[in-house]
């Protein structure tokens, strides 16, 4: 699936800014800041909050802050926060597709990036849809997005893990 020119952001913490303004952390889908495009940092518009209980369109203003020890968040300002985690995104075709256990079979790249990133969420790509995988307690578990209609695991796929672009 394409994820240029649109803004993917999984979000797993909120936190209150001020007024009807937030503080995001989470994951992008591409190797810059989640908006799409290189360099783009800073979204105003419409927005789907997407995950298994949510659905959900709002009006919304997104830029990046940098916090001491935290590294580069998210600030949000909107009048509606589903309950995270949630897929962030400005593709308003793009519906949950699965939530569930998989398995895995990481080819040696990806087995390294696995190995020595500090976190246990890996934004992916595969031809078809757009996930996030979550590795905990010995188990492999995918929450997958698409834009297609048609059921989309009904057969073993390539992935890429988004933030490397290194096939999974």
């Amino acid at each position: 699936m394409d994820i240029s020119g649109k803004l993917y952001i999984w979000v797993t913490e909120i936190k209150p800014y001020e007024d009807k303004n937030y503080i995001l952390d989470g994951r992008p889908f591409d190797d810059e800041y989640g908006f799409g495009l290189e360099d783009l940092r800073n979204y105003s518009g419409d927005i789907l909050f997407v995950s298994s209980k949510e659905y959900t369109k709002s009006k919304v203003e997104i830029g990046l802050a940098h916090i001491s020890r935290k590294g580069t968040l998210w600030t949000l300002k909107t009048d509606y926060l589903p309950i995270t985690p949630f897929l962030m995104t400005s593709n308003t075709l793009i519906k949950h597709k699965y939530s569930g256990k998989i398995s895995l079979n990481p080819s040696e790249e990806a087995k390294q990036i696995f190995n020595n990133f500090q976190s246990n969420i890996y934004p992916i790509v595969s031809t078809d849809f757009i996930g996030i995988i979550v590795y905990t307690n010995s188990s492999w578990w995918l929450e997958a997005f698409s834009e297609l209609d048609k059921e989309i695991l009904t057969k073993e796929q390539n992935i890429i893990l988004s933030e490397s672009s290194i096939e999974g």
